[in-house]
């Protein structure tokens, strides 16, 4: 049975027996070819409610299901690393993640098949002329943008945060005027955080404007090269952000 995950609700409608694998093509999406592309709203409970119904689990099953998620290092900011709290790069080779029970193979390109897809095949030719190319042949995620992956200094004052894709973030400032973008929030119900969509919306937030004085003096931050990050998810989220505002 092939379906695309849009379809789910199709899928949830047959019956299916003994099943052993559970196979996702094309996971992570890369945007840099389609950029109009997108991850479903709360796409990873679409797919785990899909699993469920497909394989019927009440914990007594001699046989286990397994889900394979399959796609190229395109994309650090997706719903599955975003669930796992992978916000780092991954080394080469297998990880666990969540107490064994998500294991992530990266595996590095070999040199001789690099050199193969370069020299011998015109898509390889001339993907090498582009980083983007170069990423998917060398399998490497694409660290697109700028600003440095650094830890936010224990005195660097909070101003606000915003709310993206269900995470949110804090704005940090030091006292040499560098911006730092951090997972981590003063202990207080009274956070100024804006959303950035509508699907982050609440009672509680408010919706970021354009000409809203606090995200120009982040466009300036950006431009001069004063905004750094806590880690890789945190700078690509926070680029996605930029260009949904219109400034890269």
């Amino acid at each position: 049975m092939f379906c695309a995950l849009t379809e789910a609700l199709v899928s949830k409608k047959i019956t299916y027996v003994g099943v052993k694998r559970i196979v996702f093509d094309e996971a992570l999406i890369d945007k840099e070819i389609n950029p109009y592309a997108r991850y479903l709203p709360n796409e990873f409970s679409i797919l785990n409610n899909l699993i469920d119904s497909v394989t019927r689990e009440n914990g007594a099953e001699k046989i286990v299901p397994r889900l394979y998620l399959l796609g190229n290092a395109v994309d650090m900011v997706n719903p599955y690393f975003m669930a796992y709290e992978i916000d780092k790069i991954p080394k080469y080779g297998y990880q666990w993640y969540d107490s064994k029970r998500f294991l992530l193979h990266y595996p590095k390109a070999e040199q001789t098949q690099i050199d193969n897809k370069i020299n011998n095949t015109l898509s390889g030719y001339l993907a090498s002329k582009t980083l983007q190319g170069k990423s998917a042949i060398y399998n490497e995620f694409n660290e697109k943008g700028t600003g440095l992956i650094k830890k936010k200094p224990s005195n660097a004052k909070f101003y606000w945060g915003y709310k993206y894709k269900s995470f949110t973030y804090g704005i940090w400032q030091s006292y040499d005027g560098i911006i730092y973008i951090s997972k981590k929030l003063p202990n207080s119900d009274n956070n100024l955080i804006y959303s950035i969509s509508k699907d982050d919306e609440s009672v509680n937030l408010i919706m970021a404007k354009r000409n809203e004085s606090r995200f120009l003096f982040l466009k300036d931050a950006f431009y001069n090269g004063l905004i750094e990050y806590e880690h890789e998810q945190a700078r690509n989220i926070f680029l996605e952000i930029m260009k949904i505002y219109g400034i890269m």
